[in-house]
C-alpha cells in the first residue's frame, strides 16, 4: 500500500505553467485570426450537419476543425475579399457585444440567441423542416428590417 502524500509536496501551480486564464486570452487572440474564425465557422457548420445527419464522424470533424481554430496557424495573410470583409464585420459584432455592460437589453438579447439557437439544434435533430424554413424566413424578415432601419425607413 503506498503511502500517503504530504500537502505541502503537492502544488496547484507549477513554475511556467500557463493559467487557466492566460489560456483563454490566447485562445481569443488566434480565434480573432481570420484562418482560424474560418476553420471554426466551417467546424461549427459540419457540427450542424453532424446534427441533421445524427452521424458521430461528421460530428468528430467538426470539433477537430473547431479544435484546430484555436492553433497557431502559420499561414499567409488572407487576400481581401468577401469572405474577409465578413469575418472582420462578425469580429467587430463579437468585440463590441464582449465590451457592451451587462444590462437589461444585452440579457433579453442573449435570451433570445440561446432561445433561436436552442429550436435550431431541436429542428436539425429532429429534421423538421417546417420549422427550418420558419427560422430561415425569419432571418430573411430580420435581413431586410435591419436594411430598412439602416436606410432611414421606419417600420
Amino acid at each position: 500500500m503506498a503511502a500517503p502524500v504530504a500537502m505541502s509536496r503537492v502544488r496547484a501551480y507549477v513554475a511556467g505553467m500557463i493559467t487557466p486564464r492566460e489560456l483563454m486570452d490566447l485562445a481569443l487572440a488566434r480565434h480573432r485570426q481570420p484562418w482560424n474564425m474560418t476553420l471554426q465557422l466551417g467546424g461549427c457548420a459540419l457540427l450542424a450537419l453532424a446534427l441533421l445527419l445524427h452521424g458521430a464522424l461528421v460530428a468528430s470533424m467538426g470539433l477537430v476543425l473547431v479544435g484546430v481554430g484555436f492553433m497557431n496557424l502559420r499561414l499567409a495573410p488572407m487576400r481581401p475579399g468577401r469572405w474577409h470583409t465578413f469575418l472582420d464585420r462578425v469580429l467587430a459584432a463579437e468585440v463590441g457585444w464582449l465590451n457592451a455592460p451587462m444590462g437589461w437589453r444585452k440579457l433579453l438579447r442573449t435570451a433570445v440567441l440561446l432561445g433561436i439557437v436552442s429550436v435550431t439544434f431541436w429542428a436539425l435533430w429532429m429534421r423538421d423542416i417546417a420549422v427550418l424554413g420558419m427560422l430561415v424566413c425569419m432571418w430573411a424578415v430580420y435581413l431586410a428590417y435591419r436594411y430598412n432601419r439602416t436606410t432611414g425607413i421606419d417600420p
